[in-house]
Formats: structure tokens, sequence, C-alpha cells
């Protein structure tokens, strides 16, 4: 007898993508406003008050720029951050991966001059908005551990950062203290009037935003 085992070799198929998606858990980027997306920097992160300007473009945004603005000495860059609810806070304590997951969409003008930073900013800030946490990432920076790089014309499509050591070495997320907050920004000495235009353009909506992907 003649046995059809493609419906047997479809369910086999199908169990083995669900076993390696079992214990991940993925955290999409804060949409919160004024606390996430495309911000304006006039000095590094970790260089005190004034660093960052502003978040003048929170998520969700269809494509997020970090390069030079019009201004001299103004950058755009890309604040990332992830609100953990108490599941996620526990993952993330057990986690034996975490990655940052971002996408890159295009590239402008040829892209920026310098490859660009990625870097943890904080690993522990409050969620309210008046608290200002965004500003307290930026400008303070309390972890600040450079976590890779970007190319100034990179490949377009997904780019992961091992940010394990970076995160657990940090200190803990709590209920108080949920957001886990990443930096992207190019070198202060290409913000340039004559580098304006010279972008990485980032996504920053739907599937095509940032997000944390934890492995337990």
């Amino acid at each position: 007898m003649k046995t059809n085992t493609t419906p047997l070799l479809i369910l086999t198929l199908l169990a083995a993508s669900a076993l390696a998606h079992a214990g991940e858990v993925q955290v999409p980027a804060m949409e919160k406003e004024k606390l996430c997306g495309r911000c304006q920097y006039g000095a590094l992160p970790g260089s005190g008050a004034g660093a960052m300007k502003f978040v003048d473009a929170s998520l969700p945004q269809a494509e997020v720029r970090v390069g030079a603005t019009s201004r001299d000495g103004i950058g755009m860059g890309y604040l990332i951050g992830f609100e953990l609810d108490p599941e996620a806070i526990n993952s993330l304590a057990m986690a034996s991966k975490i990655e940052l997951v971002v996408n890159v969409l295009k590239t402008a003008l040829g892209g920026s001059p310098s490859p660009l930073s990625v870097a943890l900013l904080s690993s522990s800030s409050p969620a309210s908005a008046d608290m200002f946490s965004q500003f307290g990432a930026w400008n303070n920076a309390p972890q600040l551990t450079p976590v890779g790089t970007i190319e100034g014309d990179p490949e377009l499509g997904e780019v992961r950062f091992d940010v394990t050591a970076a995160v657990h070495e940090g200190t803990p997320p709590s209920a108080k203290n949920p957001i886990v907050y990443f930096g992207i920004y190019a070198p202060v000495a290409d913000m340039t009037q004559a580098n304006q235009g010279r972008h990485v353009i980032f996504g920053g909506e739907a599937q095509d935003a940032p997000r944390l992907v934890i492995t337990e």
C-alpha cells in the first residue's frame, strides 16, 4: 500500500519550527511619546546635560534617519527603548542570549561618512515621561557599553547584536525601572552641513521596528 507522508512531513516541520521559537521572548520597541525614536543630539551619550536636544519623531515611524542635520554640530540619532513587563524582566535575568535587532531600510547620498556606533545606554530606567528617562539615558548613559557598529553604507536588512553580557552586567530592570535603552549614533565630527543628507535609514514601525530577542 502506498502511504502519503506529506501531511506527516508538514506536521514535523511545523513542530520543529515551534521548538525553534520555544523559550524565546520578543520585546518590541516602545511607542511612547518622546521616549523612543529619532532624536537630535549635540554630543555623544554620556556627555552630560544638553547632549541630547529632544526626541523629534517618536515611534512608530516609517523610517528613522541617523546622520547629520542642516545645522553644524547637531546630528540625528536613534534612541531605542524597550519597556519590560514582569515576565520579560524575569526572562532577561535568566536569558542565555539577548539580542538587539534593527532593520536597515536604505541609505541616502551614500550613507554615513563613518560607521555608526551602537551602544547600551541604560539597562534600568523609569517608565514615566515625568522622570525624563530619555534624557537620563542619553545624557548620563549610566551603563554605556558599546555593543557593535554599523557600516556607513551597510547591507540592507536585519542586523543583530549580541547584548547579553552588556545587559547582564548592568543594573537589572525592575517594576519601577523597567526600560532598557540603546542608542545608534554617528561621530560628532561628522555632524556638519557638508554631510547633510548622508544618512543610514532604519525601520521604526511594524515588522521593521527594533526588537529585543530574549532566549531563555
